[in-house]
């Protein structure tokens, strides 16, 4: 995980990893397709979407 603090790297993925697997077996469910590639699909997003919102590198002078 790009810039994260060492004591936040493992608490980010391990929240990206669950967020991802219960988002993509919830929308199995509910639009009736196949969760282990929901699953991957939601797991990849939302891992991007982390990596794009995430902290910044600071300017180095």
């Amino acid at each position: 995980m790009r810039h994260y603090p060492e004591s936040r790297k493992l608490p980010v993925a391990y929240l990206v990893g669950v967020a991802g697997y219960a988002v993509g077996l919830v929308l199995s469910v509910v639009l009736d397709l196949p969760s282990g590639a929901l699953i991957v699909w939601c797991l990849a997003l939302l891992a991007m979407l982390v990596y794009a919102l995430g902290p910044k590198r600071a300017m180095q002078a």
